[in-house]
């Protein structure tokens, strides 16, 4: 419940009183909020209690990242607060309602993603450490694309799964057996650094009158089939924009096996944040990644 001291200071902000405040979408791991003004302006409102949270200077600094790729298009950032002893740290965006997607919305999606994906870099990582979700993701700068996702991306959930106890043994001896395998499978691709999403699943698309919105980014400088892949790993697009993409900027050849690599990435995060079935999928995966990259 948001308390009269945030109360005012948003209406402070946003300088009018508030007329009415109600809990939406979005707050599986933050609260989240819409707020309307007496007059009536609204917007959007994520929050959080815990004052030692950076997921929310993180979500800030990868929208403004998402917003340097022209075209591109981000909720505007109207406040971002820090938090103290007495608030909470705090994201205050324009308010965007929703509509169902349509096939032009789709194929408006795939050719903002290209535009972001032309967007490039000398290196893979990002100018700072942010989240997927509620777990850290690490981006430390290195010149090789095979080497930063298996050591910032696949290791480091490794790191959590062993801490959790559900990889260990077998399955860990598996798992780390394959990491070479990845590492060569990744270092053949051309593509340079651009600059990805990292987490775009349908949730993180805000469909609007004015076609698609991206949200809760985790941004980085890595291989543009990541996102792609990731759109795949529980609510897949429509063909539309699955053929608007690969007509614009065509994949290499071999991206469905590629695919099955980078969500591995995403069955881990889930399984350390959800457990369950998740690391079943987990060791399945590396199962058949072994048989279809290992020499």
């Amino acid at each position: 419940m948001i308390s009269n001291r945030l109360k005012k200071y948003i209406a402070e902000v946003l300088g009018a009183s508030i007329e009415s405040i109600s809990t939406v979408a979005g707050g599986s791991i933050c609260s989240a909020n819409k707020i309307t003004l007496v007059d009536e302006r609204e917007y959007f409102l994520k929050w959080y209690n815990q004052h030692e949270s950076e997921c929310i200077r993180s979500e800030s600094r990868g929208l403004q990242e998402l917003a340097t790729a022209d075209g591109v298009r981000t909720p505007q950032i109207v406040h971002f607060y820090e938090g103290d002893n007495i608030l909470p740290q705090l994201l205050l965006m324009e308010y965007i309602p929703q509509t169902s997607p349509s096939r032009a919305d789709e194929v408006d999606l795939a050719e903002m993603l290209v535009v972001l994906h032309r967007k490039s870099a000398e290196q893979y990582g990002f100018s700072e450490d942010n989240f997927i979700g509620k777990l850290s993701q690490v981006n430390t700068y290195l010149d090789s694309w095979g080497e930063f996702f298996v050591a910032c991306r696949l290791l480091s959930q490794a790191k959590h799964a062993t801490r959790m106890g559900w990889l260990s043994g077998e399955g860990e001896g598996a798992f780390t057996a394959l990491l070479p395998a990845i590492k060569e499978h990744l270092n053949a691709l051309s593509d340079p650094p651009t600059l990805v999403h990292g987490d775009l699943w349908n949730g993180n698309v805000l469909w609007s009158e004015d076609g698609p919105v991206l949200i809760d980014p985790a941004v980085y400088y890595g291989h543009r089939e990541v996102d792609i892949a990731c759109t795949r790993f529980i609510s897949p697009l429509g063909r539309a924009f699955y053929d608007t993409y690969q007509q614009l900027l065509p994949m290499e050849e071999g991206y469905e096996v590629r695919f099955e690599i980078y969500n591995l990435y995403h069955t881990m995060t889930h399984a350390n944040m959800f457990g369950g079935g998740y690391i079943n999928s987990f060791h399945e995966t590396v199962r058949e990644l072994s048989g279809l990259i290992c020499k």
